[in-house]
């Protein structure tokens, strides 16, 4: 895409984090170069990395259709903690919300699939801020989509992130472009409702609420309320520098075993492009692994702290100060939520914040991180390398000038119906993850 078409604003769609609605921040042009994990692919080894098929129980060939699946059996419930009776809150407000989708978004019931949405509630959790990739872009801004699901039944949360060098043909229409278009601009270009129909066309999950975070709130939440963040780095790597704010930061080293960082370093240790020989490119290091893990440590820094009327009040005060236009953006009113279902729930729960079972937290069961399987856990291929003919066509056209991007596995980019023709793979693969 563009400078021109880069540079769109975000359109109307989500309110800010306070009490009363507020605008969209103006979104800055995204990056449209390639991902880190891109551009570190060495030449020579990409043909024969790029061309593996997606990891997949299913022992037919990649391109064929995965069969349909159902869901296990969830076991004997249990009486919900503290937290899971919030989750029950924000279910029963998911489902409260779909009911109404025949008469306000008919086309949303289109786009999701009904089974796997059963019990499940979902929140998209879109990060954007600046990357720094030499020597192809000095300093850009590109988005990170991360999905938290969770499973009223088994009352277990996945982490579902999408790389954002994944193709989206729905933006592409948008714009009315000839280009390929990456994923991450779809707020850039049409705001939160965009999102949400590129994300349930990719995955199959309705999008049930919507949290829209630029990175400086993220590490000032690390900052002014968790106090710093503690976790296990299983291997040692240096990364390039990178920006923050408008402010370049150096170089960096994060040592092997457990590591405190403060929110600078969070995002220094999830963003930044790592430094790795030709040809030893390390999973563990990819971007969306190391999000995954700073995850696990903020659940289990919260699950320590909730006891904490001080780390309460810091959160709610942070929650609080988020009214500033241009700061977090969602498309619900938590004081509505509080004062509705999830304050009901809270209510009726009679449970003491001393009592350790009352606050245990749901655990993170599955992290699904979708990329090539030389980059992650699969579900889409790199255009390079990829066996399929429409894949083949567009390249042979030029409507990739990033050549960097991934597609679903067989998926036709001009159909009619983007969710039977382009994403259906992707859907199918994603959900035999979620039913295993």
């Amino acid at each position: 895409m563009d400078a021109q078409r880069a540079a769109l604003p975000a359109r109307p769609g989500g309110r800010a984090f306070s009490l009363a609605a507020g605008c969209l921040p103006p979104l800055r042009p995204h990056a449209t170069q390639p991902s880190p994990s891109a551009s570190r692919i060495p030449p020579g080894v990409e043909g024969p990395a790029l061309d593996a098929p997606p990891v997949s129980p299913d022992p037919r060939g990649p391109d064929e259709p995965l069969p349909e699946v159902l869901p296990p059996p969830p076991p004997a419930l249990r009486p919900p903690t503290l937290a899971e009776r919030v989750l029950d809150g924000f279910v029963a407000e998911a489902e409260r919300r779909r009911t109404l989708w025949p008469q306000v978004s008919p086309e949303r019931l289109q786009r999701i699939d009904q089974r796997l949405n059963e019990g499940r509630v979902n929140f998209l959790l879109f990060g954007y801020g600046e990357t720094h990739e030499p020597p192809l872009t000095e300093r850009a801004i590109i988005g990170s989509y991360t999905i938290v699901s969770y499973d009223r039944g088994w009352r277990e949360l996945s982490l579902i992130s999408l790389t954002h060098d994944i193709r989206a043909p729905e933006i592409e229409r948008a714009l009315g472009t000839p280009w390929a278009v990456k994923i991450d601009q779809a707020y850039a270009v049409g705001g939160i409702p965009l999102m949400q129909q590129v994300i349930e066309n990719a995955t199959g999950l309705a999008v049930d609420f919507t949290v829209v975070i630029p990175d400086t709130q993220i590490a000032r939440l690390i900052d002014h309320v968790y106090g710093g963040l503690s976790f296990e780095n299983p291997r040692a790597f240096d990364v390039l520098p990178f920006y923050l704010d408008g402010v370049k930061h150096p170089r960096g080293f994060f040592p092997a075993g457990w590591i405190t960082l403060d929110g600078k370093g969070v995002l220094q240790y999830i963003k930044t492009v790592p430094v790795e020989r030709p040809g030893t490119q390390d999973k563990r290091l990819e971007h969306n692994v190391r999000k995954h893990r700073v995850a696990r440590a903020l659940l289990e820094a919260t699950r320590a702290q909730l006891a904490n009327p001080v780390f309460l009040l810091k959160l709610l005060a942070f929650l609080k100060d988020q009214g500033i236009p241009g700061q977090i953006v969602t498309d619900f009113d938590l004081g509505t939520l509080l004062i509705g279902p999830i304050g009901q729930a809270l209510a009726g729960a009679a449970l003491s914040l001393r009592d350790e079972a009352a606050i245990t937290l749901p655990p993170i069961q599955r992290t699904i991180y979708i990329h090539d399987p030389a980059a992650g856990d699969g579900g889409v291929r790199w255009v390079r390398g990829d066996p399929n003919p429409y894949t083949q066509r567009d390249l042979a056209r030029g409507v990739y000038r990033d050549p960097n991007m991934a597609t679903p596995v067989g998926g036709n980019p001009t159909a009619v119906n983007l969710t039977s023709g382009y994403w259906q793979y992707l859907r199918a693969y994603l959900k035999r993850k979620l039913f295993s």
